[in-house]
């Protein structure tokens, strides 16, 4: 859902751009310090329209409407265009999931809680041990 709604703000600012991008990635960088999601459409456009890509990321950062879900956005050298979330929707999103996942009410359901215990019959060894750390929840 976070990726889609930066997604599409990205997609409007090219338009207003100019830049005439088929395909936009949008991903996770590797390090924190980028960013929660980067792109590097500038990089891959800015041969076609004869810019610097700097410049190109600028320019597309400078088209970006305003959002609630970016807390700020950054451009690195050769070209990338980072985006911050803001905390107020990564709780959001947090809230969102939760309500999904656990907020349903499981009235008149039997939970059944597994889990693992060594067998005395037998040596333990590495394989034993998932299921004598983590326990199993089904709901029935």
């Amino acid at each position: 859902m976070i990726r889609d709604k930066i997604l599409s703000l990205l997609l409007d600012a090219l338009k207003k751009s100019g830049v005439d991008a088929k395909e936009v990635i949008l991903q996770h960088p590797a390090d924190p310090e980028h960013g929660d999601y980067s792109t590097n459409v500038a990089l891959v456009s800015a041969k076609k329209l004869k810019k610097q890509p700097v410049a190109l990321a600028e320019e597309i950062k400078d088209a970006l409407p305003q959002d609630d879900l970016i807390a700020k956005v950054t451009v690195e050298k050769p070209g990338f265009i980072n985006f911050f979330l803001s905390d107020k929707a990564l709780l959001k999103e947090l809230q969102r999931v939760n309500s999904e996942t656990h907020g349903k009410k499981k009235a008149g359901k039997t939970i059944l809680l597994e889990y693992g215990q060594p067998n005395t019959h037998k040596v333990p060894h590495i394989g034993h041990l998932f299921s004598y750390i983590f326990a199993k929840f089904l709901v029935v």
